[in-house]
């Protein structure tokens, strides 16, 4: 297979082909049979996730050394804002899991007034319906779901009122040292969440909620409020993030 480009009503046009050789009866080639699809918009899907990778690494820098300097707090709340500045979503929440009761509280949020997200409870995977966030965090997979899928509309029903107002969310799990968390992200277009942005949420994480600096740590400054078991530092890791773990409920 091979790329090439040509000019049509004035635009370029990106196209890949694939071709194979056609054999007679006695296997010699006696001709060529080729496949030729237009790609023009992962192409420009493509250039588009490489800037904006390289706006995230020239933006790492620059975070690095000025987050690294907030409490554990301010960094929540931070990441909650970049992400909805920078990556064209509406809302998002960032919950911490009590082990001792496994009460998800939330501890930050953007585009949702915080004082309206309650605890949420894990059930553990036996219970039939639980929100998302818990969900996340019990499967350890990162989860897409919309309102107007088959069951989404049974799963929207454990959102609070005010995350009901949008169309689709993703609920990711997220490790912090010996605490596990949930970041929940909402949006209302449909392609919000699509695989291939999933690759932008990941170089998210890596700046805002990882937050590391060189060693994966960062100083853990008043985080025993929060719940979070930690000393000096506070090292953040994002939980399986693969694109191919990621669980499509329609």
């Amino acid at each position: 297979a091979y790329e090439w480009s040509a000019r049509a009503g004035g635009q370029e046009v990106d196209f890949q082909s694939a071709l194979s050789p056609v054999t007679d009866d006695e296997g010699r080639k006696a001709g060529v049979v080729g496949v030729t699809r237009d790609i023009s918009g992962l192409k420009s899907l493509e250039n588009t996730l490489r800037q904006r990778v390289r706006d995230l690494n020239a933006l790492n820098d620059v975070s690095r050394a000025f987050l690294s300097q907030l409490d554990a707090h301010t960094i929540f709340d931070e990441s909650c804002r970049l992400l909805v500045e920078h990556f064209d979503v509406d809302a998002a929440w960032l919950g911490i899991l009590r082990e001792e009761d496994l009460i998800l509280r939330p501890a930050a949020s953007e585009g949702l007034e915080f004082a309206k997200l309650p605890p949420l409870i894990a059930q553990g995977k036996t219970a039939q319906v639980q929100p998302p966030a818990v969900l996340a965090l019990l499967e350890k997979e990162p989860l897409v779901l919309g309102r107007s899928t088959r069951r989404g509309e049974k799963i929207w029903e454990t959102l609070a009122p005010a995350e009901r107002g949008f169309d689709w969310l993703l609920a990711l799990p997220v490790t912090a040292g010996e605490s596990r968390m949930a970041l929940t992200i909402f949006s209302r277009r449909q392609n919000a969440f699509q695989p291939s942005a999933i690759q932008l949420f990941e170089a998210f994480a890596n700046l805002t909620v990882n937050l590391s600096s060189g060693d994966g740590a960062i100083l853990g400054i008043g985080t025993n409020s929060l719940g979070i078991q930690t000393n000096s530092t506070l090292p953040i890791t994002f939980g399986p993030y693969e694109i191919s773990k990621t669980i499509w409920i329609s």
